[in-house]
């Protein structure tokens, strides 16, 4: 029970600081309205979204309930989230009160469970420190108040993924990759570009069969039971459970003829083609908030000595990845966020390479390999990599999307930092514990401090 009680103090943090909001939301009225156009300018993009967007399709899919209507809606998304709150809407129809209580709940199920996963593999108080800046984000923290599907489908991710790093030992195995399996293919239905959750179900049951002896040794498990796979079963299920995003995905596919529903006035948006600059975006975000988690890989009692020649290979290749596309500002595809606009946009950027952006994917890529090497050091090699490659699949999904906005990138950023922070530190009680919960806490506050300029500020102009 005491090792519970940090999770009960981030959710009771958060229940005192969202709650009140959401209370407020509970009887805003809608700002659609055009008479208050001027006021929509400085309203956080969640609120516009709800308003725009999931109210009005889940006050559709209720008035059609029992039969709702999944296929011709106003939404980029898959109708999971949707369906589930217009459920929870038939308790009470009418007010959006048991809605917003629901999707509360989504946000901290999405925290609560970054919190699980980083507790499993470093004390229960460094998780809380190291989850804070996701609990913080503006991010998170918006889509706890204000109906999108962005936290429903973090939340499912996290507990997909999160079982998938935490099986350790083979006789859990076949628990682990079906109900992994089926997360992910709840995540699908919530957001479909999480079709990528596929890779990391299939890949662990592949290194449990006789085929893992086949691969590299930094991508296999420590255990020493992994070294000697005798059974094709945990392949065979690895299959299976991987199986079922691939098919949640191909169903969207088949209802909708394409990879959005039919009636989406997003499909021009969201559907235009691949962003190149979304892997730089991606590293350059991973720069700058990593920095507060990169204490994490200091070499507790000296520890040898430091990898550079690795260092200055890992700086390379984040600023070739940067220099390769077009990675200046651009409205509409690369606008919303701080870090484009005004960071990106007021810099310079000759040829279309944004200077910022290419240093920052540098510095992005020698903080996962700082963090993913002192895993190894702790025996957590195994799951730093499946973690990193899990993360990959995720940014080519989302570079499909030609929508590079933070929105899409911050989350899944600073979930992949806690949990390779916790598999950094481990139980060590040195420095590198010290670093990283201070480094975590600062960005907290930041995170924090940007969540009251930017979303609550202009939000109490609606309320």
């Amino acid at each position: 029970m005491r090792r519970w009680l940090p999770c009960l103090v981030l959710v009771i943090a958060l229940l005192a600081t969202a709650g009140p909001f959401v209370v407020l939301e509970a009887g805003r009225p809608d700002v659609s309205d055009p008479s208050l156009a001027e006021i929509r300018k400085s309203l956080p993009s969640e609120l516009k979204d709800q308003d725009d967007y999931h109210l009005p399709v889940i006050e559709t899919m209720q008035a059609q309930w029992p039969r709702p209507d999944i296929v011709h809606y106003e939404s980029a998304t898959a109708p999971g989230y949707h369906l589930a709150l217009a459920a929870a809407g038939q308790v009470s129809p009418g007010p959006k009160a048991p809605m917003l209580a629901l999707n509360l709940v989504f946000g901290l199920a999405f925290v609560v469970m970054a919190w699980m996963v980083a507790a499993h593999f470093t004390g229960s108080w460094v998780a809380l420190a190291l989850v804070a800046p996701l609990a913080a984000s503006k991010y998170v923290f918006a889509g706890m108040i204000w109906m999108t599907t962005d936290n429903l489908a973090w939340a499912l991710v996290a507990a997909s993924l999160g079982l998938c790093l935490m099986a350790t030992t083979r006789r859990r195995l076949p628990v682990v990759l079906i109900g992994a399996g089926v997360l992910a293919g709840a995540a699908v239905l919530t957001r479909q570009i999480h079709v990528w959750l596929l890779a990391p179900v299939g890949w662990l049951g592949l290194v449990h069969s006789p085929l893992g002896r086949r691969v590299p040794v930094r991508l296999r498990p420590e255990s020493p039971e992994a070294d000697v796979p005798t059974s094709w079963l945990p392949l065979a299920l690895g299959v299976i459970g991987a199986l079922i995003p691939a098919a949640a995905v191909a169903i969207l596919f088949w209802l909708w003829g394409g990879l959005v529903p039919v009636a989406s006035d997003a499909i021009a948006k969201h559907a235009a083609g691949a962003n190149g600059a979304a892997p730089a975006f991606a590293l350059a975000l991973t720069g700058v908030l990593g920095c507060a988690f990169i204490g994490a890989g200091w070499r507790d009692g000296g520890g040898g000595r430091w990898p550079v020649g690795w260092l200055v290979l890992a700086a390379a290749a984040g600023v070739v990845v940067a220099v390769i596309p077009q990675t200046d500002w651009v409205r509409n595809v690369r606008d919303y966020g701080w870090l484009w606009r005004p960071v990106v946009q007021s810099t310079p950027a000759p040829a279309g390479r944004s200077v910022l952006l290419t240093a920052l994917a540098g510095v992005g890529a020698v903080v996962l390999f700082l963090l993913s090497d002192a895993a190894r050091r702790r025996g957590r090699g195994f799951a730093a990599s499946l973690l990193l490659l899990s993360m990959l699949g995720w940014l080519l999904a989302q570079s499909a999307n030609a929508m590079a906005w933070q929105r899409y990138f911050e989350p899944a950023v600073l979930l992949a930092l806690a949990w390779l922070a916790a598999m950094a530190v481990g139980d060590s009680r040195g420095r590198s514990r010290l670093l990283a919960v201070g480094g975590a806490l600062a960005l907290a506050l930041a995170e924090a401090g940007l969540t009251a300029l930017l979303v609550i500020r202009p939000a109490l102009a609606a309320w």
